[in-house]
Order: C-alpha cells, then sequence, then structure tokens
C-alpha cells in the first residue's frame, strides 16, 4: 500500500512538472508570437511611410524634376551644330544694277556646316552624364536628411505623446494626494495649505498638458509637411523605429565609405570636375566645317553657266597657350579642389560618426541609469512619503516634492530615448548605413 501511494507521489510529481513545462513553453510561444510580428509591422509601416516622403515631398519632386530635365541632354551634346544658310549678291554694276551687264554677277545660295570633333562631342556626353549623376547623388543626400528630419519628428511624437501619458498619471496620483489631504484635513490632522498647495501643482499640470499638446499638434502638422501631405492630414503616430542594440564603430564605418550620401555626393563633384578637364583639353582637337554655295549668273545674248563652290574648313588652334592651354589648368584646380573636398568630407564625416556614437553610449548609460536606478528609487521614496504622511510623520510639502521629483524622472527618461532614437537617424543619413534590425546582415 505505501508502494502504491509512492507510485502515485511520483506519478504526480512527473504530471505536474510535465504541466508546468507546458504552461511555460505555452507563455514563452505566445510571447514570441506577439513580439515577432512587431519587427515585421514596424518596418512595413516605416517603409510606406518613407516610400511616401520620397514620391511626395515637394523639395524631392523638384529634384527628380531637375534629374529628368538632366537626363535627356547627353544625347544632345552629340549632335552636329545646326547648318548655316546664307544667300548673297555678289559683283552687281553700280551704275545700271543690271544683274546681265557683267559675266561675274551672280546671286548665290550656300550652306555651312560645322562639325565639332568627336573627342570633343564625346567629352561634353560623359560630362552631362556626370551632371546628372551628381544631380541624383544631390537627391539621394536630401532624401537621407529628410527621412532623418522625418525620424526626429516622429520621435518627438511619440516623446509628446508618452508625456501626455505621464500627465496623465501624475494628475492622477494628485488627485489621491488632495483626497488624503482633505480627509487629513476634515478631521483635524492636516492643514488647508496642504489641500491648496496640491491644487495648485495640479493646475501647473494641467498648464503643462496645453504645452505639450500644442507642440504636439505642431510636430504632427511638420511631420504631414515631409510626407507632402494636407497640414490638417490626421497623421497616426507609427510604430518606434526598430534600432540595432550593438553599433560597431568599424562596421559602420567600412559601410558609410560606400553609402554615405554626402560623401557619394562629394565623389560626383570629383567626376564631374574631371569631365570639365577632358572638355577643356577637348578644345584643342581640330573641328571641321563643310560649306558648300550655288551661284546663278543671267544669261545675255549668250548662255551663261552657273557656278558651284564647295569648301572644307579645319580649326587651328593658334592661340592655344593664351586660351585652352588656361582652360585647361583651371579644370586641373577645380578638380584639385573637388578632391580635398571629398578629402575633407570623409573626414568630417568620421568625425561626426565617432562623436554621435559616443553620444548614444552616453543615453544608453543614461537610460539604463534611469530605469535601473533613480526612477525606481523615486517610485520608493514617494511610496514611503505618502505612508509616512498618512502616519503623520512627514510634512505633505515632502510628498509632494517627491511626487513631483519622480514626474521629472519619468519625463527625463522619454527624453533621453528620444534622444537616443535621434541620434540613430543622425547616423543613418550621415553614413548611409541601416540601422534598422530588418535591413542588417
Amino acid at each position: 500500500m505505501k508502494e502504491n501511494n509512492h507510485d502515485k507521489a511520483v506519478r504526480t510529481s512527473c504530471v505536474i512538472a510535465v504541466a508546468a513545462l507546458l504552461i511555460w513553453t505555452g507563455a514563452v510561444t505566445a510571447n514570441a508570437r506577439s513580439s515577432d510580428p512587431q519587427p515585421a509591422k514596424s518596418q512595413i509601416v516605416w517603409d510606406g511611410l518613407i516610400r511616401e516622403l520620397i514620391q511626395n515631398n515637394p523639395e524631392l519632386q523638384s529634384n527628380e524634376s531637375r534629374i529628368q530635365s538632366l537626363d535627356i541632354i547627353p544625347d544632345a551634346k552629340m549632335a552636329w551644330d545646326d547648318p548655316v544658310f546664307s544667300a548673297s549678291v555678289s559683283n552687281v554694276p553700280l551704275d545700271t544694277f543690271d544683274m546681265g551687264q557683267e559675266a561675274m554677277t551672280q546671286k548665290s545660295i550656300g550652306v555651312t556646316q560645322r562639325i565639332p570633333s568627336a573627342w570633343s562631342r564625346a567629352s561634353k556626353r560623359e560630362r552631362a552624364k556626370s551632371m546628372t549623376d551628381m544631380a541624383k547623388a544631390i537627391k539621394a543626400h536630401r532624401a537621407a536628411m529628410l527621412i532623418e528630419s522625418l525620424k526626429k519628428t516622429v520621435n518627438e511624437i511619440i516623446f509628446l505623446e508618452r508625456s501626455l501619458q505621464i500627465l496623465t498619471e501624475n494628475e492622477a496620483i494628485l488627485d489621491e494626494f488632495i483626497n488624503i489631504a482633505n480627509a487629513k484635513y476634515s478631521v483635524g490632522k492636516g492643514i488647508q495649505s496642504d489641500v491648496i498647495l496640491a491644487q495648485v501643482k495640479r493646475s501647473e499640470l494641467i498648464l503643462k498638458r496645453f504645452e505639450l499638446d500644442e507642440k504636439l499638434k505642431i510636430a504632427r502638422i511638420r511631420a504631414n509637411r515631409l510626407l507632402g501631405r494636407r497640414p490638417s492630414t490626421d497623421f497616426v503616430t507609427p510604430p518606434p523605429w526598430i534600432l540595432d542594440g550593438d553599433l560597431e564603430h568599424d562596421a559602420v564605418w567600412r559601410e558609410s565609405l560606400e553609402n554615405s550620401p554626402a560623401i557619394i555626393v562629394a565623389r560626383r563633384s570629383v567626376d564631374t570636375a574631371k569631365r570639365g578637364l577632358e572638355v577643356a583639353k577637348s578644345m584643342n582637337g581640330m573641328n571641321m566645317a563643310l560649306n558648300a554655295r550655288y551661284g546663278q549668273r543671267d544669261d545675255t545674248l549668250a548662255e551663261r553657266p552657273d557656278f558651284v563652290s564647295i569648301g572644307v574648313g579645319v580649326s587651328v588652334p593658334l592661340w592655344r597657350s593664351s586660351k585652352q592651354d588656361k582652360y585647361i589648368a583651371s579644370a586641373r584646380f577645380t578638380v584639385q579642389e573637388k578632391a580635398e573636398a571629398l578629402q575633407d568630407t570623409i573626414l568630417e564625416t568620421s568625425k561626426t560618426l565617432k562623436d554621435t556614437l559616443q553620444s548614444i553610449y552616453k543615453e544608453t548609460q543614461t537610460i539604463d541609469l534611469f530605469r535601473n536606478g533613480i526612477i525606481p528609487q523615486a517610485e520608493q521614496a514617494l511610496e514611503a512619503s505618502k505612508a509616512a504622511y498618512k502616519l503623520d510623520k512627514v510634512e505633505f510639502l515632502t510628498m509632494l516634492i517627491n511626487e513631483i521629483t519622480l514626474l521629472d524622472l519619468q519625463i527625463g527618461l522619454e527624453r533621453s530615448i528620444m534622444r537616443k532614437h535621434n541620434l540613430h537617424a543622425r547616423i543613418e543619413a550621415i553614413t548611409g548605413a541601416s540601422l534598422n534590425k530588418e535591413n542588417r546582415p
């Protein structure tokens, strides 16, 4: 009988263990399922917003129109110059103005076609292409800056909405203070000034709410403006941008050397300057000119034949030292200037990256200190002061100061989170590196 009881106890323990394991597994699976769609959802929403910004932002639309206008130019650079048609009358006698009196009198029509050298036309075409690439790089750079502005604006909206929520929670706490003070005052254990002081602080929170509401409306209007929407359009706050937890400087920097919008613009400037140098050199090429002329003479007693003239001309860079060479020297200095500007942009981008990463580290430490140190201690201090006030062991002002301190710390935490997210947005804008978890390999 004892064995049976023992077996039952063993079986019962096994069943309980298995049930606990199943419950734990189910909870983990449920948490995973509830958290897994969030990154995908956030990514989809943000992809839509960024696509909307690129398509509808007025500044980017203007840049796109410029790209289209430049994109059709390269082929035009390969075309010949327009032909020149001429008409003239030559060798007309002044005494009679008779067109048939003199044998050399004739009426002429002609055409001249100037043909620039193939070198000149090809170099101008390549320079036109580089101008198009430059315009595309400028648009990409501006798009990165505008996306950064959109992310910062959304971060501000999230911060303001969260701050308003914190204010609502603290208004409820102050209402509790007022009730406690009223209760103590009604039984003669409190003073009326405590009630009045709590009401004043609650009114200050209401004023703070008005201020945050106004800032929230302005931020939403700014977000609509970036997206090319009407200012009155309802702006639905998207999920927070999903950030990569650890940023390794060298990896981000290697990516930025290839993808940084500012560096790409500087490289395109160097390419355009080099194409300009080729155009200057091509001015030393020999340009041809073809001309043809038909001269018609009036017949007199004898039939007189008409004339046809055909000629070929070639330009000779006779004044090369005082003209073409100077253009070439100026173009070389431009290439040097743009190359130095590229190096300066690379150095400035590297410096900004290091400074921003350092600021992210600081904000991360600040957030951790808020969450795991200061705010829990402030919450404990507030609860302790509430209990002590009910027992007449501390003054009402002490409890109120603890509540205001907790409010400031909670908003300070949200502000640090906003700053960290803004710094991530800044890194993406200046380096072109994707910090979104969904986009990183």
